[in-house]
């Protein structure tokens, strides 16, 4: 997930479905369905239809309601009050230091697996590279964002779209090449006899999450009520299209028993390029994937930490964690956001494969982001009730009843995959019992989720700034 910013003007379909395409595809989330063969594609029809729709919609109204002050924290607090609104936010910047160091794992393994494969499925290694990234760029980005803006676009081609339609290219001669396919013989439909099948649908919402973030331009559309949703139907078909095609070619080309979630992008694409007589390019792409792992987290270490520091007026952010430097970061915050990243490194130290830190890292991400959905979906039809004659510039279509059916759809998906996060995915059978992921999940949740609710109930009037 990304918040890319546009300058302020008339936007057309297009601009939109670019900028949602932007934001939340990645190619780190590929593998995730690619052991699921064709069934992937009911994962990310749910996904869209449950989910990643209704986000869209509903944070389009609220978006045009509260056009000057748009934004998650400023729903929230309207339809719930200071408490859930901190709480959007914190999990907002929690959610953001998982996934960086889910994308710090992302790029060791990318730039490991180029030189030895062997060296890709080292711990000890992981760990070091997410420690070392992680404060070089909070040392980088404690100087302010100009080096991240300079570099982001260069890596988003060369980083993501490239190797993006390297992979789905290298999928189809494989295909047609007469090569063994790696993908599990599967219905379009998985076995739904068992929750253990269906984990993996948590990390698919946790993929698609962000698309709030377009909905703050809602106001730059020209003709809103028609043209975004014809936008956010071009958007979702369009990344549902590109994650498809992008999972189908790793599925095709790296064997499930073979696959690893942290790297299978890397894995498909030197068995691929291996298959053309280019294995030599495979350090090469390995290295981009890299870089554009690496704009990610310049990107996005600074971003999040300033939207916390913002709440410091509403006196709910200790004194402590308002400090700022001389180039106006949030000093104490990047340093605590850094400090969490390497505990969470620690993780890879203690798992019995990359794999397992991974995806368990990825689960209570999921939960905490998915929970804060939840106040999202219901903010929508609150504000509706409780604002009933505020000026909306765009409302979601069929009224009372079309804001109903994008709540319900919304509550119904991200509950479900709450539940779903807590079990192990039978791909990872035997990695660990099923009892201790449930408390590691658990424990992760209640740890990364509990600060923001300790400091409401300990704020202070003194905490907020005096200027």
């Amino acid at each position: 997930m990304a918040h890319i910013v546009v300058q302020r003007g008339p936007l057309g379909v297009l601009s939109i479905v670019l900028m949602n395409i932007a934001a939340i595809l990645s190619l780190r989330n590929l593998p995730l369905l690619a052991p699921y063969g064709l069934g992937m594609i009911f994962f990310y029809a749910i996904a869209a239809l449950g989910f990643f729709i209704p986000v869209a919609l509903i944070s389009a109204e609220l978006a045009s309601l509260m056009p000057e002050e748009g934004g998650l924290y400023a729903w929230l607090r309207a339809a719930f009050g200071e408490c859930i609104a901190f709480f959007g936010v914190w999990i907002s910047l929690i959610t953001t230091v998982t996934a960086l160091t889910m994308t710090l794992v992302f790029i060791a393994g990318a730039v490991a697996y180029g030189l030895s494969p062997a060296l890709a499925a080292s711990r000890p290694f992981s760990c070091l590279a997410i420690v070392v990234l992680t404060w070089g760029a909070t040392a980088i980005s404690l100087k302010g964002m100009a080096l991240s803006a300079r570099v982001t676009g260069l890596a988003t081609v060369f980083g993501t779209c490239i190797p993006g339609c390297l992979i789905a290219v290298l999928g189809l001669i494989w295909l047609f090449s007469g090569q063994p396919s790696g993908m599990p013989a599967s219905s379009i439909l998985p076995k739904l006899n068992n929750l253990a099948n269906l984990s993996f649908l948590s990390g698919v919402l946790f993929a698609f999450s962000g698309l709030e973030m377009s909905a703050y331009h809602v106001l730059d559309v020209a003709n809103p009520g028609r043209s975004y949703p014809r936008a956010i139907f071009l958007s979702t078909l369009s990344i549902l299209t590109l994650s498809v095609l992008g999972s189908l070619a790793i599925a095709t080309i790296v064997p499930a028993s073979e696959l690893r979630l942290e790297v299978g992008v890397v894995q498909a694409l030197t068995l691929g390029l291996r298959r053309v007589h280019l294995g030599w390019l495979a350090p090469v792409v390995g290295f981009c994937i890299a870089f554009g792992g690496i704009a990610y987290v310049f990107a996005w270490m600074a971003g999040p930490s300033r939207g916390l520091l913002a709440t410091r007026t509403s006196g709910v952010l200790p004194p402590w964690l308002q400090r700022t430097n001389g180039h106006g970061m949030p000093v104490a915050i990047l340093l605590c956001q850094a400090a969490v990243i390497t505990v969470c490194a620690m993780l890879f130290l203690c798992v019995p494969t990359i794999s397992l830190g991974f995806w368990a890292l990825n689960a209570v991400s999921a939960v905490l982001m998915l929970a804060m959905y939840l106040f999202l979906f219901l903010a929508g039809p609150i504000l509706r009730v409780k604002m009933p004659t505020a000026h909306r510039s765009y409302r979601i279509p069929f009224g009372r009843w079309g804001m109903a059916a994008a709540s319900l759809a919304g509550l119904a998906s991200a509950s479900f995959s709450i539940v779903l996060a807590f079990i192990l995915p039978t791909e990872l059978f035997g990695t660990m019992s099923s009892d201790r992921f449930f408390a590691t999940v658990l424990a992760g949740t209640l740890l990364l989720g509990a600060p923001p609710f300790l400091f409401y109930a300990l704020r202070r009037p003194a905490w907020r700034p005096s200027n």
